[in-house]
């Protein structure tokens, strides 16, 4: 038996922003002519998007932080309160940990992904804006960020 999968392109959650450069308004095929939001793969291929998978890639109890005094990320063990640089195998989430786990942030109606979207942004709902402003917040440039080591 032979079968072909084809797995969309994955991306840290500090470099989210490299999705949205990927975003556009087009007019496709069976959207009576309304420019609908759509993604352009490295592959040139073009889908409509429902949402994006956020995939938690940790196993409990670790933690990946960065090092403002060595500008690099770092592996922290919360039970065992341990700090290395390298990949611990152990840190790695199995798939059903990454499968049971991940959150869908559902691109849904009233949610403001791309600029030009023609529709009243729900104020109740997770824009994009609110993400990058999330990301920012949490860099190791911005203050009050994650702790230094």
């Amino acid at each position: 038996m032979c079968f072909s999968c084809r797995v969309k392109e994955v991306y840290r959650l500090e470099e989210i922003q490299k999705i949205f450069l990927r975003l556009e308004m087009k007019v496709i095929k069976s959207s009576g002519g309304i420019p609908r939001l759509s993604y352009t793969g490295r592959d040139d291929r073009h889908f409509v998007p429902s949402g994006l998978y956020i995939v938690k890639t940790m196993n409990d109890p670790w933690t990946m932080a960065f090092s403002k005094s060595h500008n690099r990320k770092y592996f922290y063990n919360l039970k065992t309160h341990k700090s290395i640089y390298e990949v611990p195998v152990e840190s790695i989430a199995p798939f059903h940990v990454c499968f049971a786990e991940r959150l869908f942030w559902e691109w849904g109606e009233g949610v403001q992904i791309h600029e030009s979207q023609k529709q009243d942004p729900n104020t109740e709902k997770l824009s994009k804006d609110a993400v990058l402003h999330f990301i920012r917040m949490h860099q190791p440039s911005s203050s009050g960020g994650r702790e230094e080591r």
